[in-house]
C-alpha cells in the first residue's frame, strides 16, 4: 500500500504544480495495475491516448480516486515524496548529484523552507560556490558531494521511520 500512496502522492505533487501530462497519469494507470488495483475508470484511463486532453486525464484520474477510495494527499505530503525519491536518486548515483541538489532545494522553497529541511539550502549553496565562486571560495567537491550523501541517507531514514509509525 506504500508504493501506491506514494506513487500517488508524486503524481499529484505535479497537479498540484499543473506540470502533470498524459504520460504522468498513464504511467501510474499501468503501476496502479501491476499493484492489482481495479477500476472500471483505471482500465478507461490505461487505454487513452497520451495526446488526448490533461483535462480528460484529470476527470479520470479524480474518478479512479474515489473509486479506489484514494485520499487526495496534501501538497507538503507530495513535495517530501518528490524529496524521498530525489534522495534515492543520489543514493543509486543515477544523476548529477548537484543537480539533484538543486531539485531539492528548489521543493523545499516552495515549502517555505521547512527547519527539517533546512540543511538543504546550505547544501544548495555549496553547489552555488563550487559552480559559480572563485577557487578562494569554492568548498571541497567531495567533501560536498560526501555531505549531500549522508543528508539523502538522513532524509530516507527518518521517512523510513515516520512510515513504520
Amino acid at each position: 500500500m506504500n508504493t501506491l500512496n506514494n506513487l500517488t502522492k508524486a503524481l499529484y505533487y505535479q497537479v498540484h504544480k499543473g506540470t502533470a501530462k498524459g504520460i504522468d497519469y498513464l504511467y501510474w494507470a499501468v503501476c496502479m495495475v501491476e499493484l492489482e488495483q481495479e477500476s472500471n475508470s483505471l482500465l478507461k484511463l490505461m487505454s487513452m491516448d497520451k495526446n488526448e486532453s490533461v483535462f480528460v486525464f484529470e476527470e479520470y484520474f479524480n474518478r479512479i480516486l474515489n473509486e479506489l477510495n484514494i485520499t487526495i494527499p496534501d501538497f507538503e505530503d507530495c513535495a517530501r515524496e518528490i524529496i524521498r525519491q530525489l534522495c534515492l536518486e543520489i543514493i543509486n548515483g543515477n544523476k548529477n548529484i548537484f543537480e539533484i541538489t538543486k531539485k531539492i532545494f528548489k521543493v523545499t522553497s516552495e515549502l517555505d523552507y521547512p527547519i527539517d529541511l533546512s540543511v538543504w539550502n546550505g547544501l544548495d549553496d555549496g553547489v552555488d560556490r563550487i559552480t559559480y565562486d572563485d577557487e578562494y571560495y569554492k568548498p571541497d567537491e567531495t567533501e560536498l558531494r560526501n555531505e549531500i550523501e549522508i543528508e539523502a541517507r538522513m532524509f530516507l531514514a527518518a521517512q523510513a521511520d515516520e512510515d513504520i509509525r
